[in-house]
């Protein structure tokens, strides 16, 4: 475990079943937060979850596509039902097309736009509220 800089605190990271949003997971459940994982891969997601938990630390995981404004809510909703508040929002998760644009179909581009901009935005609406409530 590393300073308890975010004891008692409820941190909710996306994009939290691999890479650097399963490290911001691990991290922050490290420094003492209760962490929410969310990821669309639900097995990846639960095993980061069980990972923290194993070391002693809260996670609960949830799998849910934040391209799908549904799924951001009720990872917010899950987040409040469970631990009542969200302390710290990490939007990691992201979806890209590398390719020329002539390229892109505007499915993916659609995809590129709910995943990168809608999904933090909407997650930002629905958890500001209560954290600029409690002066967060």
């Amino acid at each position: 475990m590393f300073e308890s800089r975010l004891a008692g605190k409820v941190a909710l990271v996306t994009g939290a079943g691999s890479g650097i949003g399963a490290a911001i997971a691990r991290r922050f459940a490290g420094e003492g937060a209760a962490v929410v994982a969310v990821d669309m891969d639900g097995d990846a997601v639960d095993g980061v979850a069980g990972e923290i938990a194993a070391t002693g630390g809260t996670a609960s995981a949830v799998r849910a596509d934040v391209g799908e404004p549904r799924d951001v809510e009720a990872m917010i909703a899950h987040a409040l039902d469970r631990h009542g508040r969200i302390d710290v929002l990490r939007n990691n998760a992201a979806f890209g097309n590398f390719a020329p644009a002539a390229e892109v179909s505007l499915e993916s581009w659609q995809r590129t736009l709910a995943v990168n901009l809608t999904a933090p935005f909407l997650a930002a609406k629905l958890a500001l509220p209560g954290m600029v409530a409690r002066g967060r």
